[in-house]
């Protein structure tokens, strides 16, 4: 139920374009319902693909669509084929593939036996098409705002979250999943100095270092500056830090060009890496 809640305005958003879309098809009669029937696809597509991938995503990663899987958009096609070999990513876009036929299938078949015109010269009803505009508007209403109100309800406070860890992060939906995860990306692109603190550059150094003068030094040269090894010493150990688990591929000789994935074998035959 909670998770119809989230849904509802996915729903309400496809259902609007899905009006608009027909709306514009009166312009242009003949193709109207190829029109409406591509929206329809669509959706039924968009929809499946997004929530199985999120499922699948969760089963990689254990966590929905985080900042993770713009890490595996840049992956190469070498490195996907070996993880579907350990994950179900074959298996999932297959089920997308088969759900997506089969519901496109059974949409058009209700389309034909709900919506198609019994009689060429039927008329259409003023009043009985005002009153459908009300319930529909009041519906969409109700679905985007999560209450029947013109001010919009935060679901994620008056819904309690599920105990279970995976329903918890599931319930949400991927669309809003992806949307966080694409609002948090321009953010994070495009931050300035002024969103963390109110003062220049020169005041908080200033300030934090409790300094009763300002800097000799001009502060943005010093911030330009980069550092040069001019030491005769040479680099002789060099230590990775792994932080999450590791794929089988992550041990084949076609990624050892840097020596990466000897190394890392090295340390789990000597006992030092678990």
């Amino acid at each position: 139920f909670n998770g119809a809640r989230y849904d509802n305005r996915v729903v309400s958003s496809l259902a609007i374009l899905f009006i608009l879309i027909g709306l514009l098809g009166l312009l242009a009669p003949k193709h109207q319902t190829k029109m409406l029937n591509i929206v329809a696809y669509f959706s039924i597509a968009i929809i499946l693909f997004l929530n199985i991938a999120n499922i699948v995503y969760y089963g990689i990663y254990g966590n929905v669509f985080d900042e993770n899987l713009l890490e595996f958009l840049h992956e190469d096609t070498l490195t996907i084929l070996k993880m579907s070999g350990e994950y179900p990513i074959f298996s999932g876009f297959s089920l997308f593939v088969i759900l997506s036929v089969l519901i496109s299938f059974i949409y058009f078949k209700l389309q034909n036996a709900l919506f198609k015109p019994k009689n060429i010269h039927q008329t259409t009803k003023p009043l009985k098409t005002f009153i459908l505009f009300v319930l529909f508007s009041l519906t969409q209403m109700f679905y985007i705002n999560a209450q029947l109100s013109f001010v919009g309800a935060s679901l994620d406070l008056s819904i309690e979250p599920a105990k279970d860890p995976f329903l918890m992060k599931i319930t949400p939906g991927a669309f809003r999943n992806l949307y966080l995860l694409t609002r948090n990306y321009r953010q994070s692109h495009n931050l300035k100095f002024s969103d963390f603190a109110k003062e220049t550059p020169l005041e908080v150094a200033k300030n934090y270092f409790h300094l009763k003068e300002n800097p000799s030094n001009n502060l943005y040269e010093l911030l330009s500056q980069t550092s040069h090894n001019d030491s005769l010493q040479t680099i002789q150990h060099v230590f990775y830090i792994v932080s999450e688990s590791l794929s089988s591929w992550h041990f084949d000789k076609k990624f050892d060009s840097i020596g990466l994935t000897s190394a890392l074998q090295d340390l789990v035959k000597k006992e030092h890496a678990y």
